[in-house]
């Protein structure tokens, strides 16, 4: 009787929600987390915007990606590339002083879906 109530036990911690994340790699930050520039001042990562063609499609252009960083004040959305400036996808930002870009865009899952949700993501950024 007493491996059954352990074995129980197991099966409903087995059970529970999946809580495990993984992290961004070195260098990278996933939604919610902060780009620190070289003056301290910080800029939160608080949204992708992912229009590139899926894996496994083929497409007749590459599309692009789209992060929104904010300090709460000033809100700058950069791209992987520039495609224009009139309507804001602009692979460069500048922000107090520093020219910002996307260095590198992974995903914190290998699978490949169509859709990838928000906090999947960690991307890279270089500033001067």
């Amino acid at each position: 009787m007493r491996y059954l109530l352990v074995f129980l036990s197991f099966l409903v911690l087995a059970c529970g929600e999946d809580d495990f994340r993984l992290d961004c790699p070195a260098g990278g930050i996933g939604l919610g987390e902060q780009l620190i520039l070289p003056d301290d001042s910080r800029l939160e990562l608080v949204r992708v915007n992912d229009n590139r063609c899926p894996c496994d499609v083929q497409c007749i252009w590459a599309g692009y990606l789209q992060a929104t960083l904010t300090d709460g004040d000033t809100t700058l959305r950069v791209a992987d590339v520039t495609i224009s400036d009139s309507l804001g996808i602009v692979d460069v930002v500048q922000y107090r002083g520093f020219t910002i870009s996307i260095d590198t865009v992974q995903l914190k899952t290998g699978d490949c879906r169509t859709y990838y949700t928000q906090d999947e993501y960690c991307i890279a950024f270089t500033f001067e």
